[in-house]
């Protein structure tokens, strides 16, 4: 029985530290997402007006 909890607890460790570790990365993942579309929108904002000079 105590084999048995320890093992259960040292699965449950790994286990929280493998969640923290890819929530870390989710928040990266949506960090870079957020800039690339904001750098997207200024992109497209530039070649409009770009586009309306030469016009």
């Amino acid at each position: 029985m105590a084999r048995q909890r320890v093992k259960e607890k040292t699965e449950r460790e790994k286990l929280e530290r493998e969640n923290a570790r890819l929530k870390k990365k989710l928040a990266q993942t949506e960090a870079a997402l957020e800039i690339m579309g904001k750098w997207h929108a200024l992109l497209e904002t530039m070649s409009e007006s770009a586009d309306s000079d030469h016009s």
